[in-house]
């Protein structure tokens, strides 16, 4: 059956079947969900379930047959699991919680604000009729419905252009998270000087940097930025941490497919994270890019104005087809996940092993020239 195919036959009391109108509320029904019921389509028995009920709805209020209810209801459903697949998968959640977070306070604000605004208008107009204070808060109501229309139709646009550069894999540990704590542990461990005993905890903690350890994490915190956005920090403040943050807030327009020399460690450990966000945004923007075979731009009947709409074109092979791509590009980006997690690792513990060996004999050379220094004094005292 094809999302096109239309009853008008009448009976029983039943409206006829606007096919265009369910389009425009199941992508409605769609766009408001959120992210635990995304994760509920992805559950066989929960769809079957969500089928049997749009069946039933389908039956009771339009003239259909029950064949083609339940052909129409299945379709919808896996429309509906091909666009939860691909939105978990693509990430763009907390980019747009964090939007109508930012939206709702500045709503509040603005209403607060004339409230107070309302208040001292009342106070020097006593005079003024109820007739017009009635009209013009039906104005205000129209200006906000019409406003309220346009932020939706805007966040709809959103939802399908911006998407979290962050990868969103199947692991224990978000990998966003992993790196960031790699990163902070590895700018900790370059310091050789200034030793701080903590006899409660048994800890001897370095606090200062020799000019041979400045060096040597200058070094390698140039070469981790050179291969991860291209350019070396001259005479900078700056940390591993810090160039990933800097990689991840404007990765996209900093990015190149390049290859750089993996000689050093640390040029390796660099250059696996980049190409994984690389290869996982090309698997996010070709997930991306499905949305617009299963969604288009239509006039919604009801308030004449364009919002997304299910495609009327699609059917059981079309979908099939997409939905066998979807599956086929998230399990790449897992693929991609489970060995990136792997490899990384693993260079993270060599780079750990390799600079606590380093740094452990400077530490060393300064405690000893302490000591000497120390004997030294006392030697003069005595």
């Amino acid at each position: 059956m094809s999302l096109n195919n239309n009853n008008n036959d009448n009976n029983n009391n039943k409206e006829s079947l606007d096919i265009n109108e369910l389009h425009f509320i199941v992508s409605y029904y769609l766009y408001k969900m959120n992210i635990d019921s995304l994760n509920r389509l992805m559950n066989k028995s929960y769809c079957e379930k969500i089928m049997e009920l749009v069946n039933k709805i389908l039956i009771a209020n339009y003239n259909l047959e029950d064949a083609s209810s339940y052909a129409l209801a299945k379709l919808f459903v896996k429309i509906s699991h091909i666009y939860a697949c691909i939105i978990l998968n693509v990430n763009p959640v907390i980019t747009i919680k964090n939007k109508k977070e930012d939206a709702k306070e500045d709503e509040e604000k603005e209403k607060a604000e004339e409230e107070e605004e309302k208040e001292e208008s009342d106070e020097e107009e006593k005079e003024e009729s109820d007739d017009e204070k009635e009209k013009e808060e039906s104005d205000k109501e129209e200006e906000k419905e019409e406003s309220d229309d346009e932020e939706e139709k805007e966040e709809s646009e959103r939802d399908i252009k911006n998407i979290s550069f962050s990868p969103q894999c199947k692991l224990k540990v978000s990998i966003e998270d992993m790196i960031k704590h790699q990163l902070t542990e590895l700018d900790s461990i370059y310091f050789d000087k200034d030793v701080d005993f903590d006899t409660d905890n048994d800890n001897t903690n370095f606090k200062g940097q020799s000019e041979i350890a400045k060096k040597l994490y200058d070094d390698d915190v140039n070469i981790f930025s050179d291969v991860l956005i291209g350019e070396t920090i001259d005479k900078k403040t700056t940390s591993f941490l810090d160039i990933f943050e800097l990689f991840m807030n404007e990765g996209e327009k900093i990015i190149d497919t390049k290859s750089n020399s993996s000689s050093n460690i640390i040029q390796l450990y660099a250059l696996t994270i980049k190409l994984f966000l690389i290869k996982n945004i090309m698997f996010q923007e070709q997930l991306i890019e499905h949305l617009s075979s299963l969604f288009v731009i239509g006039m919604n009947p009801q308030n004449q104005k364009e919002e997304i709409s299910i495609n009327m074109n699609l059917n059981e092979e079309k979908l099939a087809v997409i939905l066998n791509s979807v599956r086929s590009i998230v399990l790449e980006m897992n693929l991609l996940c489970d060995e990136f997690y792997y490899n990384l690792n693993r260079m993270y513990e060599a780079i750990i092993e390799d600079k606590i060996f380093k740094i452990s004999k400077l530490q060393m050379e300064n405690l000893e020239h302490s000591l000497e220094q120390l004997s030294s004094t006392d030697l003069l005292v005595k």
